[in-house]
């Protein structure tokens, strides 16, 4: 599916396809070309932002190496790539950058689209646009793309479901019983760490050992569960020490059971989305959800 900055721009890239514009009728590579644009942005845009962190992140030894292969996977040379980065050097402390250069409004979209994203978040885009090759649409960028307005945007709608929060709190509070009773996933000191925004739910605090354990609850037996970006980036961070708590049937008490899966980072592969606001998550249906239980 391919990536457009507008409704106008998706229109345009259409009529020109299709030889209807006053625009010469555009070849599939050019139009692959204009896709990939975006790409482009947002990945020299990480770049510059995490300097060496993002090249250590991405796997590349140096600069030079990165702009190469960044390149190759989107079919740009390599010193576009440099430029296209160093356009946002003038945002961050380890270059000068293009001091005298005004971005364009489509670099300032990106800017402000993915300003307040954490490294985090922002390398898993990055991750997934290079693993495409620039090809493939990224679940979620192609409607932020569409929703890129170089006129004027409306104020993104945020939704809220209050089911999903109760679902989450009767969960939780069946958990902090669970745990009392059997010392799942380990015995030790329970800490409610739910109103520290920590990216977890309960911290167990052993004799020798630790777990971290976020909880998600499921109004049946099936059924998917999500995860915010600082939730999954502390799966990743703790690993070994990091479980997933899911609650089953958290309305019924007859049927209500848990499952509990550790490092779930390791053992499953959730979808990420990406919302309006470019708010990362990572989404798994319930034919991710690994039965690996904790031992």
């Amino acid at each position: 599916m391919p990536f457009y900055l507008n409704e106008s721009h998706k229109k345009q890239v259409e009529l020109a396809m299709e030889g209807q514009s006053s625009q010469p009728k555009m070849s599939h590579a050019k139009a692959t070309e204009q896709y990939n644009k975006i790409h482009l942005l947002i990945i020299c845009f990480y770049l510059a932002k995490f300097d060496r962190k993002a090249l250590s992140e991405l796997g590349y030894q140096t600069q030079t190496k990165a702009f190469k292969e960044i390149g190759k996977a989107l079919g740009v040379p390599s010193r576009t790539v440099q430029n296209r980065r160093d356009d946002f050097d003038v945002l961050f402390p380890y270059r000068e950058g293009w001091k005298k250069r005004s971005f364009s409004p489509v670099n300032r979209e990106v800017i402000e689209k993915f300003e307040n994203s954490t490294e985090f978040e922002l390398r898993h885009v990055v991750i997934e646009i290079l693993a495409n090759k620039g090809s493939e649409s990224v679940e979620g960028l192609d409607k932020l793309v569409e929703e890129i307005d170089l006129v004027g945007r409306e104020k993104p709608e945020v939704k809220y479901s209050p089911q999903r929060g109760i679902t989450g709190k009767k969960a939780e509070e069946f958990y902090i019983q669970y745990q009392k009773k059997y010392s799942t996933p380990i015995q030790g000191e329970l800490k409610d760490m739910r109103d520290r925004g920590c990216g977890y739910d309960f911290e167990i605090n052993g004799n020798s050992q630790k777990a971290y354990v976020e909880v998600k609850g499921l109004d049946g037996n099936k059924g998917g569960i999500l995860f915010t970006s600082k939730e999954w980036e502390m799966a990743h961070l703790h690993k070994n020490l990091f479980y997933l708590a899911i609650v089953k049937n958290v309305g019924d008490e007859s049927l209500r059971e848990i499952l509990i899966i550790k490092n779930p980072a390791d053992n499953l592969k959730p979808r990420k989305r990406i919302s309006k606001v470019v708010n990362v998550s990572f989404h798994l249906n319930e034919a991710d959800i690994v039965d690996t239980r904790a031992r």
